[in-house]
């Protein structure tokens, strides 16, 4: 008898490999791309099995058939059959980077680690050649297909506003993150603001220190899940120090003052997560397409942390209308202006921060192009100024709004 994928983007194409590789006999439907079934086949069919992508939603029509199918995923499928040490992470933001660090923490000790699933490779492409420990980036879309303990550890880094035209509602949202703690079989590790909120996990405490804002939230970490998995703190550390960051997600630009590089920041959360581990007032430089949130989340977590705003995009006047109460905001027409007004006011001890907390489809193809240029117009704004001497030194043309 045959199996059933539906969807075809990463997830199905493992599924499709994995069932080549062993000789089962599948078609595979997708609502868009191009279909080796129909929907009406499907339904005059009976399958040995289905794998159903994580983006399909609930509503869809699939899981409406009344048939006695084993439905199943990559996801659940890969993870029964990898024999390695699985480490799952989740979280709304910060995810991709911690477990890319947790890759890099092991490998430098010496052991065969691996970052697997959104991040990389999937589950399923690595059950032949595991790794001893495999560190899993999962989505919320991912856990809710998941039914049993796979995991040996896992990891809740933070939970805020994403996904809701998906889920439905936060509490939703927030209860398919959570639902790891249950697909744990030894201990999940949790941040303090997911214990004091859901109060489930162990905790670990965010440290104070001078270091970049990602290694002071994945240090706390280190100290629990290293000796879990035989690896020595101390040493861990150490290899984090000398941890590439990856492009877009808090990368600090090789420049003499402070500007950071957040373009991966696509919702208002996304940029309260970079902003609060920032002790000193920073120049916030954003804005974009809104995704459906609202911004006013951003008054209290600005205090004490933003000295000012800096807006270009669809969205500048909605952003401006938000904060201008909390701290002085400057509309711009475009990416370019709003860097110079940000270096203006930023001066020789000034940190700026590009977290636009907005998607890029108004202006870029995608947060990518808009990261590259951000750059580009940070680092040729700091030569054309000549700083240290820029010192607040104003360009030779009138830009922005000042509210």
């Amino acid at each position: 008898m045959k199996a059933l994928v539906v969807g075809g983007g990463v997830s199905g194409a493992a599924v499709c490999r994995y069932l080549a590789r062993t000789g089962v006999e599948y078609v595979l439907y997708d609502d868009v791309k191009p279909s080796s079934v129909t929907r009406h086949e499907i339904e005059g069919e009976d399958y040995s099995c289905v794998f159903v992508s994580p983006g399909i939603a609930r509503t869809h029509w699939i899981y409406s058939l009344e048939k006695d199918w084993t439905v199943t995923s990559e996801i659940e499928t890969g993870l029964r059959m990898l024999r390695s040490v699985k480490v799952g992470v989740t979280g709304t933001n910060f995810k991709t980077t911690a477990v890319k660090m947790l890759e890099w923490m092991a490998r430098e000790e010496g052991i065969q680690a691996l970052a697997l699933g959104n991040v990389g490779e999937t589950v399923l492409d690595r059950i032949e050649n595991p790794p001893e420990i495999a560190f899993i980036e999962l989505s919320s879309y991912q856990l809710m297909q998941l039914k049993e303990p796979l995991l040996d550890y896992s990891v809740i880094l933070n939970i805020s506003e994403n996904h809701i035209d998906w889920h439905g509602s936060f509490e939703e949202y927030a209860r398919a993150k959570m639902h790891i703690v249950e697909l744990t079989r030894n201990e999940c590790f949790v941040s303090e603001e997911v214990f004091v909120r859901y109060g489930a996990g162990r905790p670990w405490h965010e440290e104070k220190s001078s270091l970049h804002p990602y290694l002071r939230q994945i240090f706390p970490l280190v100290d629990l899940l290293a000796p879990v998995l035989n690896l020595d703190v101390s040493r861990c550390k150490q290899a984090l120090l000398r941890f590439p960051f990856l492009e877009h997600r808090l990368e600090k630009l090789d420049l003499p003052i402070p500007v950071y590089n957040d373009s991966k920041s696509t919702t208002p959360a996304a940029t309260l997560f970079g902003i609060r581990h920032f002790e000193n007032e920073v120049i916030l430089i954003a804005g974009g397409r809104s995704k459906g949130f609202t911004f006013e989340s951003w008054k209290e977590g600005f205090e004490g942390r933003v000295k000012r705003v800096v807006v270009f995009g669809e969205n500048a006047r909605e952003i401006s209308g938000a904060v201008k109460k909390i701290c002085p905001v400057d509309v711009c027409h475009n990416l370019s202006e709003a860097v110079k007004i940000a270096f203006r006011h930023a001066g020789e001890t000034g940190k700026i921060l590009f977290s636009p907390g907005s998607s890029s489809l108004d202006q870029f193809t995608n947060y990518i192009e808009r990261g590259k240029m951000f750059k580009y117009e940070a680092e040729r704004t700091y030569r054309q100024c000549g700083a240290p001497e820029y010192g607040g030194a104003r360009p030779t043309h009138d830009i922005g709004t000042r509210y």
